[in-house]
């Protein structure tokens, strides 16, 4: 009979019936790309397991990431195949030696955000919990430090902005407790017995032997090769995920999410927190976009280039829309995704900045990060550094000039727009639906023109899915009836 064994580190299969390896449901399909001749981009595929053999036989072993434990033990009963099930993790038990989850802790709620939180707290177990941009994530943290006190807690997310924000909203919450921050350029050498925020790229920097509580800010960044060991190492912990996107990785790496983390315990959509009014609708404006076709050799880099990083015509109508539809006081986000599309429409977008790592130091960034917060800043050119975590609360319109496919960081931008604030409608995106003559589509024109195409369908699929207000633009001219309509 199959045995399986469950603790905070790993799921152990004993016995493991020939079928389960074979299964489809534990295997995925692993995007890599890589750069070619002449600096061009090649995806290569590689089909990967969920599992990996510990023993070969007498009896035969094999391990998952201990979050498919849900997966595993339901595919066995599906398909027949009696098997043990034994739960070995350890209670959390806090420093005073009372009972955790403490829900009585908890307050200052908004909609159903007590009801999302206690319905995963309660499961006692590993997992995610799935919430669009703006809902209130750091709500739910705070108050799962609130509902585990004395226990010893890592709060794991991305990025530097992100980290020093989540750290100031937790030590603002908690003044009397200990707070340290690991990573982001903090001189902080070593974690908190209580609670510490750290860095993704930092959780090296961790001891696996104190912590008892791990609370993942944007897991979708967490399933990468250079920080999933230290993840793991951290055995004796439960985790719980906090998402707002928990697929739509470009390695196709998202069930990795759930393996390293656990199942969704619970969940609530963009329109059910729209129908509660926990945050505002967002329009998306596809705007038509045809390419002429110049070159039938040429790379997807340099289409892209021609017709949205670099494009004259692109500009010019960026800048229509900001300064003859914009209202003049809307604070508007351009998302770039190299330094000479951003220098490019500089000069299109009077009073705008442009937001990039690489081209600013520390006061830099915490002076733009300040103005972007206070609205002082209306107009920004931003790589990714801005599309997730971070909070403006006076962002009401976004561009996407990058294109790219239905990818976490392309998908997640719009939820910046998501907060509920005083006379507003609605969030506005712009983006363009990209097409080829008619006469080309039986042409050989490989992916360098159908790149984008193919791309900017897959885009406005995700925005329906997830339920945008999506407008199709078929003119520039109907724009502004359109907007008027829809947004104000």
């Amino acid at each position: 009979m199959t045995h399986l064994i469950y603790d905070e580190r790993l799921l152990t299969v004993t016995d493991p019936p020939k079928e389960l390896e074979q299964a489809e449901e534990f295997k995925f399909v692993e995007k890599i790309m890589e750069v070619g001749a002449r600096g061009s981009r090649i995806t290569k595929r590689k089909t990967q397991s969920l599992w990996r053999v510990l023993q070969e036989e007498n009896p035969r072993v094999i391990k998952f990431h201990q979050g498919m434990w849900r997966d595993v033990s339901m595919w066995l009963h599906r398909n027949g195949f009696l098997h043990t099930f034994d739960d070995t993790r350890q209670p959390i038990i806090p420093l005073d030696g009372g009972v955790v989850p403490r829900y009585e802790n908890m307050f200052g709620f908004r909609f159903s955000q007590e009801s999302l939180l206690t319905q995963a707290l309660k499961q006692e177990r590993s997992g995610l919990i799935g919430a669009p941009t703006r809902y209130g994530k750091t709500t739910l943290i705070i108050n799962t430090l609130r509902a585990y006190p004395g226990v010893c807690t890592v709060v794991v997310l991305p990025g530097r902005d992100l980290i020093r924000q989540m750290r100031d909203d937790i030590k603002a919450a908690f003044p009397d407790r200990e707070v340290k921050l690991l990573g982001g350029g903090s001189s902080v050498k070593y974690m908190s017995n209580d609670v510490t925020v750290c860095s993704m790229d930092s959780m090296h920097k961790l001891d696996p032997g104190r912590v008892r509580l791990v609370l993942v800010d944007e897991p979708h960044a967490l399933p990468t090769s250079g920080r999933m060991p230290d993840f793991v190492a951290l055995d004796r912990a439960r985790k719980i995920g906090f998402g707002a996107t928990l697929h739509g990785r470009y390695d196709n790496r998202d069930v990795l999410i759930k393996a390293l983390i656990g199942p969704v315990l619970a969940s609530i959509s963009f329109k059910e927190a729209v129908a509660e009014g926990a945050i505002c609708d967002i329009t998306v404006f596809m705007l038509p976009a045809p390419m002429s076709v110049t070159n039938h050799r040429c790379q997807m880099g340099t289409v892209l280039k021609n017709n949205l990083w670099e494009s004259r015509f692109r500009a010019d109508q960026v800048r229509y829309i900001s300064e003859k539809i914009l209202p003049p006081d809307w604070q508007t986000l351009y998302f770039i995704g190299e330094e000479n599309s951003a220098r490019f429409y500089q000069p299109y977008l009077e009073g705008s900045e442009i937001a990039m790592a690489k081209l600013m130091d520390s006061s830099e960034r915490e002076d733009r990060m300040a103005r972007m917060k206070d609205n002082s800043l209306k107009r920004c050119l931003s790589s990714n550094i801005y599309a997730q975590g971070v909070t403006f609360h006076d962002v009401r319109a976004i561009f996407n000039l990058v294109g790219g496919g239905p990818y976490t960081s392309t998908i997640q931008k719009p939820g910046r727009l998501a907060e509920i604030r005083p006379g507003k409608r609605c969030g506005v995106m712009f983006d363009w639906m990209f097409s080829i003559p008619e006469e080309h589509w039986g042409g050989n024109l490989g992916g360098a023109y159908w790149g984008p195409v193919e791309h900017s369908k897959a885009r406005l699929e995700a925005y329906r899915e997830i339920g945008y207000n999506v407008q199709m633009v078929q003119d520039l001219r109907e724009l502004p009836d359109m907007f008027q309509q829809f947004c104000l």
